[in-house]
């Protein structure tokens, strides 16, 4: 299964790239897709954000599909 992550922020300094297409070889939840995250970007761990799939916030508990595009959203300031 194909997902494209893309980084916005803090994020996207942090991990020193906006975007990247990575192939998973089962069905994971947001939640499980966080850990996996974290265990290769630890940095990941210290920085609060959340996650939207295909433009819409999601929670640990919803199953991503083939070919969803993934953001993570650091908190935003301004109004």
């Amino acid at each position: 299964m194909k997902l494209t992550l893309k980084y916005f922020g803090l994020i996207a300094e942090v991990l020193n790239k906006t975007e990247e297409i990575i192939t998973l070889e089962r069905t994971f939840t947001v939640g499980e897709l966080l850990t996996q995250l974290v265990e290769k970007n630890s940095a990941l761990k210290n920085i609060d954000f959340k996650i939207a799939v295909n433009q819409e916030l999601a929670n640990n508990d919803f199953i991503i599909v083939v070919d969803s595009e993934i953001a993570l959203l650091p908190p935003f300031a301004g109004g």
